[in-house]
C-alpha cells in the first residue's frame, strides 16, 4: 500500500508540480509546532524522557524539556500534534546510499537508462528513503557525472521534495573503473561514472574535478580486484580532499587496501572486509569510521532470489558465498568494535528488495549489525549520533535538541526492545514539515515545501 501511495504522490509530483514551493531556498514552514511526546529517546544516553515537549520553528528545534514547561514557552497559535502515545527518535542517517541505481539482483536496470530516466529513479529512492525515515544520506557515486550534486541542489533549492543529500559525484578509481555487476566497464560508463587515477598528479586533479562538480564527500575505491591505488596516491586523494574541506570514504575489502586508506588518513572506510586487526587499530587511533554496509544471510537470499531463480547453476556458488559471508562478517566487526573503531551506518542498498521500498531495505542495515552482536542502542547511535559526527554535520542533525533540524520520527513501539520496528515508522517530520503521519491517516509532502 505504502508503494502505492508514494508511485501516486510522485507521479502528481513530477508531473504538475504541484507539490513543491518557489525554488529559491527561502521557504521554511511558517506554522510553530508543538510535539506532544509520549517517550523520547535520548540517543546519547539510552535513556527515555517521559512527557516531552519539542517547539519547532522555522524548520530547527527551539526547545526541548517536560511539555508543560516547552508548552508554557510555544506561541498560543502553535500547531499542536499530539504524539504522547508514540516513541520518538531523530531522523535517522544512512552514510553508504546509491539513489541513482535501482537492480534487480544482479540484473542491471539502469546503467542504461537516460539521464532523466536515472533521475526519476533517484528521486523515487529519495522519497522512499524519507518516508521510512530516513533524513540524510551520502550518495557515494554511481549517479553520473554529478546527478546526485544536481539532485541535492533541487532539494535544498525547493524545487522537488526530499532529504539531506551529501553528493559525491564521480567515484575515483584505479584505470578501469569498477564494475558494477557482472559486465565490463565500457568507455561511456568509464567516462560517465569514474575518475581513473594513475599517479598522484592525476589523484589531485580528481579530487580537484569532484568538488568542482559540487561534491561534499570524495568516493575512492582504493581496491578493484587485483588493481590498488598506491600509497602516495591515497595520500594525494586525502590531502587534497581535506585542503577543499571535504571528507574522504573509501572503498576498501583487501588487507592491503584498507590498511592503505587508514595510514591515507581517510574519514571513513566503506566494508573493510579482510582489514586487519593492526588497521583496525590504526582506524581507532586516527578516528576512521567504520561503515560495514552488511545484511544478514536472510536479507541476501531475498536480495537475490530472483537473480538465482534466473540462473539455476549459480545456486550451489551463491549459497558458498552466503555461508563464507556468514562467518566472516560478524568475526570483521567484533574485531573492529574490540580494537575501539566507531561504526556508522550505511546500507549499500543499490537493487529492489521484494516487499519493501528502498527506505526500509535501506534500514535492514540496522538488524545486521544488531545479529552481528551490536546492541539495538548502539545500531541506532550507529545512524544518529555516529553517522552525523562522520558527516560533520552534529551540529544540525543526530539528536533532537534545540538548535538542530526538526528531523524527528516516531514509533508505535520500543526499538530498544526490537528494532525491527524502525521498519515501521509511523509518523515522519522533515525540517519542520510533516511528511507522513500514519496516525491521522495524512501521507503527504505539504505544498508548500
Amino acid at each position: 500500500m505504502l508503494r502505492i501511495f508514494l508511485a501516486a504522490l510522485l507521479f502528481i509530483t513530477l508531473s504538475t508540480g504541484a507539490l513543491w514551493g518557489s525554488g529559491d531556498g527561502s521557504t521554511l514552514p511558517s506554522q510553530t509546532t508543538l510535539l506532544k511526546v509520549g517517550r523520547l529517546l535520548d540517543v546519547k544516553t539510552g535513556a527515555y524522557l517521559e512527557n516531552q515537549g519539542v517547539l519547532v520553528e522555522q524548520g530547527r528545534i527551539k526547545l526541548v524539556g517536560k511539555f508543560e514547561s516547552v508548552k508554557r514557552g510555544a506561541p498560543k497559535d502553535a500547531k499542536l500534534i499530539d504524539l504522547s502515545r508514540a516513541v520518538v527518535l531523530p531522523g535517522l542517517i544512512d552514510c553508504h546510499s546509491h539513489l541513482f541505481v535501482s537492480n534487480d539482483g544482479r540484473l542491471d536496470r539502469t546503467s542504461e537508462l537516460s539521464e532523466e530516466e536515472r533521475m526519476r529513479v533517484a528521486e523515487r529512492n529519495a522519497l522512499e528513503d524519507l518516508t521510512a525515515g530516513i533524513m540524510t544520506v551520502r550518495n557515494l557515486g554511481n549517479s553520473g557525472v554529478r546527478g546526485d550534486a544536481i539532485l541535492r541542489d533541487a532539494i535544498n533549492g525547493r524545487k522537488i521534495p526530499g532529504l539531506n543529500i551529501l553528493a559525491a559525484t564521480r567515484k575515483l578509481t584505479p584505470p578501469g573503473g569498477q564494475p558494477l555487476v557482472d559486465k565490463p566497464v565500457t568507455k561511456e560508463i568509464l567516462e560517465r561514472e569514474f575518475l581513473t587515477i594513475s599517479n598522484t598528479e592525476e589523484a589531485r586533479v580528481a579530487v580537484q574535478g569532484a568538488v568542482s562538480a559540487g561534491a561534499d564527500v570524495i568516493k575512492v575505491v582504493v581496491d578493484v580486484s587485483t588493481k590498488l591505488l598506491s600509497l602516495e596516491e591515497m595520500k594525494a586523494i586525502v590531502e587534497e580532499a581535506h585542503r577543499a574541506k571535504v571528507k574522504v570514504a573509501a572503498h576498501a575489502t583487501t588487507a592491503e587496501g584498507t590498511k592503505r586508506a587508514a595510514e591515507a588518513g581517510v574519514d571513513s572506510i566503506e566494508h573493510g572486509n579482510d582489514a586487519s586487526d593492526e588497521t583496525f587499530r590504526l582506524m581507532a587511533a586516527r578516528g576512521i569510521f567504520l561503515v560495514p554496509t552488511d545484511f544478514t544471510p536472510d536479507h541476501l537470499r531475498q536480495i537475490f532470489a530472483a537473480d538465482v531463480e534466473r540462473n539455476p547453476k549459480d545456486k550451489e556458488g551463491f549459497e558458498q558465498y552466503v555461508k563464507d559471508y556468514a562467518s566472516k562478517r560478524p568475526a570483521r566487526l567484533q574485531r573492529a568494535l574490540k580494537a575501539g573503531v566507531r561504526i556508522a551506518a550505511g546500507s549499500d542498498v543499490f537493487f529492489i528488495y521484494p516487499g519493501k521500498t528502498r527506505g526500509q531495505a535501506s534500514l535492514l542495515m540496522l538488524e545486521a549489525l544488531n545479529s552481528e552482536g551490536m546492541s539495538a542502542l548502539d545500531c541506532i547511535r550507529a545512524a544518529t549520533t555516529n553517522a552525523a559526527e562522520l558527516l560533520g554535520w552534529q551540529d544540525r542533525i543526530g539528536t533532537i535538541e534545540a538548535g538542530k533540524f526538526a528531523d524527528i520520527i516516531a514509533l508505535e513501539r520500543d526499538p530498544l526492545k526490537d528494532l525491527s520496528e524502525l521498519q515501521r515508522v509511523r509518523f515522519v517530520m522533515k525540517s519542520g514539515y510533516v511528511i507522513r503521519d500514519d496516525w491521522t491517516l495524512q501521507r503527504r509532502i505539504p505544498k508548500n515545501w
